[in-house]
């Protein structure tokens, strides 16, 4: 992992401080990292608890499943519970995509609950995925989720903000893999007006159930930065 020592650089004649790493072997593991950023806080070492939310950013950006839906009003754990207890009435699996999943320790609870879900998630590096899900993940960017996995294959594809400005093409490749009836819960950065129209040309077989743009902040962020804003959608396939 890595250590932190603190350099001196000077810059228009004001000492400044600045942050530089070299390994540290006594922090072998990444979850190491977590309880001392969790220690840090607790302690009130603000400088610290940074410092190692630097070393393990999905500990910080690891959204709780129920927030997914962003602006839509609805509580996607909720949802995805209510389908899950159908499918499991019927004897049948829910098949669960997380695009963008960060450690994706916030399935764990729905997935001990609910057997039939048959989850997957996409990251872009393996190091900080809960070791309960590292054999469910691939590693691949947002729009190539397409050649990991067969086509209409899902009943549920979910993302907060994992598409990463691909998602139209990721959106694409959504259509192909969700099955007949199968649904999409998406929250992401884009130009809302614009996208909507291009997501409407790009995908005639996603059906809109509802959409809403998030005001005020969101993951700490303020939205409309470029123009853009945080919009979520949830989508049906329907052919």
């Amino acid at each position: 992992m890595l250590k932190q020592t603190v350099c001196g650089n000077q810059k228009e004649g004001v000492a400044q401080k600045i942050h530089c790493f070299a390994p540290n072997p006594f922090l072998k593991d990444k979850y190491q990292v977590r309880e001392r950023r969790e220690e840090s806080q607790r302690k009130g070492n603000t400088e610290n608890a940074m410092f190692y939310a630097d070393l393990d950013p999905w500990g910080v950006w690891n959204t709780k499943l129920e927030r997914y839906a962003g602006a839509l009003g609805m509580d996607a754990s909720k949802y995805i519970s209510a389908k899950a207890e159908a499918a499991k009435k019927t004897g049948q699996s829910y098949r669960v995509l997380d695009i963008g999943m960060g450690t994706g320790s916030s399935w764990l609870p729905l997935l001990k609950g609910f057997p039939n879900i048959e989850f997957y998630g996409t990251a872009l590096d393996m190091i900080y995925v809960h070791p309960e899900l590292v054999d469910r993940t691939k590693i691949c960017i947002a729009f190539d989720i397409g050649r990991h996995f067969p086509r209409g294959f899902f009943d549920m594809i979910i993302s907060h903000n994992g598409m990463h400005h691909d998602e139209l093409p990721t959106i694409w490749e959504m259509n192909r893999l969700l099955a007949p009836k199968g649904e999409a819960i998406l929250t992401m950065q884009v130009k809302s007006v614009v996208f909507h129209d291009k997501l409407s040309d790009a995908c005639p077989h996603l059906e809109t159930i509802s959409a809403a743009s998030t005001l005020g902040k969101l993951m700490g962020v303020i939205n409309n930065t470029q123009g853009r804003s945080f919009v979520s959608y949830h989508l049906k396939k329907i052919a």
